[in-house]
């Protein structure tokens, strides 16, 4: 369409053959527009300075003020500056605020929070903060004063809140086993007590590392007993089939009987 020149479409509606002849379409409409607004002679309107560049130039309509497209985007721009200029004032200046250390004077930032101190007086303040975190380091639970020779690696905790760490451990360990099988620290002392302080089974007062082992119904859940550790890892090992603890003690017992010195010596022995 703007060459002439033929070509094959990569599309049913594509009419121009290239990005040149393209490009030159739209100059072409450019020229057409400028040509429309600027007007013809034959309107009878008498030429006039564009407000703009002061190009003399025939106006299409009586309230044309501008040569062209350019001109009037510029001209638009002037009036809206013009009109900011006189209805928006610009924001009154912030006094300056007032050094709280050294009373000195202090320029007002254009926004944001007033300063409260100078930039000397604000450095020495964070030194001064600074040194402090360095010379004394408080522990983190109670805030006590610990010593340099006191810290260990971590968080800065003095003995008394790290010795209280591990007993708060076994004292929350203690809480959860209670309340997994349902019993209160009165009912488990009173269980302890009907035991007599020993285990059931085997008849030692000697829990284990970790303490008495409260054995259970895994089939109701109903609390047995207190079971010393030894007992209860048997117990579990022989999944709770007295046949098997039966057999196991019948076997001990042959082997026991098996190796007990005899008169007779055995066979093949030297006499």
């Amino acid at each position: 369409m703007v060459c002439g020149g033929a070509f094959t479409p990569s599309h049913f509606n594509q009419g121009i053959c290239s990005v040149a002849c393209r490009a030159e379409r739209l100059r072409d409409q450019s020229r057409r527009a400028q040509k429309r607004y600027r007007g013809t002679p034959e309107q009878g309107f008498d030429p006039k300075p564009c407000e703009v560049c002061g190009t003399m130039f025939t106006p299409r309509r009586r309230t044309d003020k501008t040569c062209s497209l350019d001109c009037s985007v510029q001209y638009r721009r002037k009036l809206t500056r013009d009109r900011a200029r006189r209805y928006y004032q610009p924001r009154p200046s912030r006094p300056d605020a007032e050094c709280e250390a050294c009373k000195a004077r202090i320029p007002a930032p254009k926004s944001g929070r007033m300063p409260r101190w100078c930039k000397s007086c604000r450095a020495a303040a964070e030194d001064v903060r600074a040194r402090k975190r360095v010379a004394v380091r408080r522990c983190y639970k109670c805030q006590q004063p610990v010593p340099e020779a006191a810290r260990k690696p971590g968080y800065t905790v003095c003995d008394n809140c790290r010795a209280e760490r591990p007993r708060d451990r076994r004292a929350y360990e203690r809480q959860r086993v209670l309340r997994k099988y349902g019993l209160t620290q009165e009912q488990y002392d009173q269980l302890l007590a009907g035991q007599g302080g020993r285990c059931p089974a085997c008849g030692t007062d000697e829990p284990g590392a970790k303490g008495w082992c409260i054995d259970h119904d895994h089939a109701t859940g109903r609390v047995r007993a207190l079971l010393c550790m030894r007992c209860n890892t048997m117990e579990g090992l022989a999944d709770n089939d007295p046949a098997v603890l039966r057999a196991l003690a019948d076997w001990l017992e042959r082997e026991a009987s098996r190796s007990a010195p005899s008169e007779d010596p055995p066979p093949g022995a030297r006499r």
